[in-house]
């Protein structure tokens, strides 16, 4: 690419990175209607460009990879949504006790200059720094950052981010101020009534949304198993063909990717709880009604010595995935199941025991794989991941799990340095790991490096337990040698924020100090 080249492939990127990151008619588009209705186009062009300016350094932030920046948001994004909407909401209820009459009957004291119409709008837009999430998505989508465009030319490209923003907000103010001499004091109060209303608005439901989010942490609802590729063969020979289930109510949901297209292919899902088994059985059929939807999937079961049917499901293409839903609600089991979306198969009443393993098997041909398998809980025990034979050996499972956690502690960690009293504590390898949160304590799982009896050591194993102790980001340690055992004497860890653990063995004089991997 010539530097002519990339100059116009970044100058028509920025322009419309400026244009979309303005649009959108949010509090500060209201406001900038606002202002220019009450004071004229002048002080409503202001307030975007102040506006333009607090977006603008947002970008700069993304652009130059301020990653800090972005773990800090993504961190703390629904306490900092908090805290922006309490000034926005602010904000609003100042627009609403406003008297507009105050510009007629005091002219020179109301009247505005374009630096404080510039501040206000610049602040307004920077009580919202969650913003940088969408300017990412838009950097994302125009391919705006590529390694092989120049500073020069970047230098270019945020001018042009800057000028899109001004000209869109110059074209609200310009068609605005046409319609502004259409407006009496009245009607001036009126919008300043229902400009303050909407701007409270928004700032109640960002409120709300956060402190949703905020409970709701604390207790995760739904937890994905896998959501990238197929969990691989499904049959009845594997050991890890289980998934445990949660106590209580639950829904389990699936994919099946290779459940067959034949007539008679059969496959299971097994439900196991206090001795006790539920067999539902699901079978590929013709469809002899419809030659366009060459094939059905039925559903029956044998519940209290009653054999039970439910209503067959038309699939599109007997090749096309077969997505499944089970929920237990109040002792009732509901099957659905579709290719485009989901459809009652089966219902069963009330059964007097609680399922906590689940078992699929496929009857004959390649056995079936599954992804976007996911389990939903309102009491789910995030411990139940490692019980479950679909633990964190997988892959799937892993990134899964990873890409929808906050914790800083969790992810994978790597040893970077060791100090070792080579008389009492050898290390079997350069160790990575893996830590996940079982409530308040977490789990350290084994990846790789282990170089002493690497035939003992699995990826998914337990490699050791931090138990909370009584001070913040001090944790007991329980960690396993390659037999299973665990090592004597007292160890601690220490996290220190963002991305250090430093584990002592007190009684081996040995410290050992782990980094979190990007």
């Amino acid at each position: 690419m010539s530097f002519l080249e990339g100059l116009i492939y970044i100058m028509w990127r920025g322009l419309a990175i400026g244009i979309i990151i303005s649009a959108p008619m949010g509090p500060v588009g209201i406001l900038c209607v606002q202002r220019t209705l009450e004071k004229g186009r002048k002080t409503g062009f202001y307030t975007g460009v102040g506006a333009s300016i607090s977006d603008l350094f947002y970008c700069l932030l993304t652009g130059f990879g301020l990653s800090l920046v972005e773990d800090f948001l993504k961190a703390n994004q629904d306490i900092i949504q908090v805290v922006g909407s309490i000034v926005i909401a602010a904000f609003g209820i100042y627009l609403f006790k406003s008297n507009p009459s105050r510009n007629l009957k005091k002219p020179d004291a109301a009247s505005s200059t374009g630096k404080r119409d510039i501040m206000k709008g610049f602040l307004f837009t920077f009580s919202n720094p969650l913003i940088i999430f969408l300017i990412i998505g838009l950097f994302a989508r125009f391919n705006f950052l590529l390694p092989e465009i120049s500073i020069a030319q970047y230098i270019v490209g945020y001018i042009f981010i800057i000028l899109g923003a001004l000209g869109w907000w110059w074209v609200v103010s310009y068609f605005v101020n046409k319609v502004r001499s259409h407006f009496n004091l009245r009607s001036m109060w009126l919008i300043n009534k229902i400009t303050g209303s909407i701007i409270m608005v928004f700032a109640l439901v960002g409120i709300i949304t956060a402190i949703t989010n905020i409970a709701s942490a604390a207790s995760p609802k739904r937890v994905y198993l896998n959501s990238v590729r197929g969990m691989g063969e499904w049959d009845n020979s594997r050991d890890s063909n289980f998934l445990t289930l949660p106590a209580g109510d639950f829904n389990l949901q699936m994919r099946l990717s290779d459940f067959g297209s034949g007539k008679g292919n059969r496959a299971a899902l097994m439900l196991k709880g206090k001795g006790k088994t539920l067999i539902v059985n699901l079978e590929k059929q013709e469809n002899r009604y419809n030659e366009l939807y060459p094939s059905l999937l039925a559903a029956s079961a044998e519940h209290e010595g009653v054999q039970q049917g439910g209503t067959p499901v038309t699939l599109d293409s007997g090749e096309a995935p077969v997505a499944i839903s089970l929920e237990h609600r109040d002792g009732a089991l509901l099957l659905r199941a579709g290719d485009r979306s989901y459809h009652t198969l089966l219902q069963l009443p009330k059964i007097t025991w609680q399922p906590d393993t689940i078992v699929f098997i496929k009857n004959h041909g390649s056995p079936a794989s599954a992804d976007y398998i996911s389990l939903v809980s309102e009491t789910f025990d995030p411990s139940l991941l490692a019980s479950s034979g679909y633990d964190f050996a997988d892959r799937d499972v892993r990134e899964s799990y990873l890409r929808r956690v906050t914790d800083p502690m969790e992810g994978y960690w790597e040893i970077f340095d060791r100090s070792l009293e080579d008389t009492k504590l050898r290390m079997g390898g350069d160790y990575r790991m893996m830590i996940a949160s079982i409530g308040a304590d977490y789990a350290i799982y084994y990846m790789d490096g282990a170089i002493k009896n690497p035939d003992r050591w699995r990826q998914g194993d337990v490699k050791g337990k931090l138990t909370a102790g009584a001070h913040r980001n001090i944790y007991d340690v329980t960690w396993l040698d390659p037999a299973g055992n665990p090592i004597e004497g007292e160890i601690k860890a220490q996290f220190t924020a963002p991305d250090l653990l430093t584990l002592q063995f007190v009684d081996q004089a040995s410290t050992i100090r782990m980094r979190k991997a990007k």
